[in-house]
This record gives structure tokens, sequence and C-alpha cells, in this order.
């Protein structure tokens, strides 16, 4: 139960380090760049201009590809949240090792996105 309590405490913790590094990324403002990129793709006129179209599809996979990557930090944050709370629960050293595991891959992404 002790190393529970250290994995919830890391996960509280590490909960505010991923929103710090969402603002940092500017994660809302990459949503709503995102939505502007997808209305110009979708104009009628976006393949009169090949050169502009392919910066707007270019900028506009980079965008997704940081949004994903902070998405999929966050779920998998979720993801070890829960299985702590089921830890709790069901008080299984094999959950605890999950965990462990879970963190670990938790920890490691963060440097990706920076």
């Amino acid at each position: 139960m002790i190393i529970l309590d250290e994995y919830r405490l890391k996960s509280e913790a590490l909960k505010k380090q991923i929103e710090e590094l969402g603002d940092a990324m500017h994660i809302t403002a990459l949503r709503s760049r995102l939505e502007d990129l997808e209305a110009k793709s979708t104009a009628s006129d976006f393949w009169d201009d090949a050169e502009k179209s392919q910066k707007i599809l270019q900028e506009q996979k980079q965008v997704k590809e940081k949004i994903s990557a902070y998405e999929s930090l966050v779920r998998l944050h979720e993801d070890v949240v829960t299985l702590i709370e089921l830890a709790f629960e069901e008080t299984d050293s094999e959950t605890e090792s999950e965990i462990a595991v879970s963190y670990t891959h938790l920890t490691l992404p963060t440097i990706l996105l920076v």
C-alpha cells in the first residue's frame, strides 16, 4: 500500500506537470489553429494554388501530431490513475507491477513533446 500511496502522489504531481506542458505547448491555440487549417483545406478553391495547399497540409499534419502526442500523454496519465484506484480496491501486487510499468512509460514521453 505504501508503494501505491507513492504512485498516487507522483501521479498528482505529474498531472500538474502535464497541464503545464499543455500550456507551454499552447495546446488550446494549436487546437484552434487545426480547426482553421481544416476549414481552409475543405474550401472549394483549396487546390487552386498547389504550393499554398501543400504548405497548409504540411502545417496541418504537424499540428495534428503535436496535439496527438499531448493527448496520448494525457490518456496514459488517466490510465495510470485508474490503475492506482483499482489497485487500492483490490490490493493486488500484480496491479502494482502494472502501475510501475505504466508509470515508467508515462514519464518517458514528456521528453519527446518538448
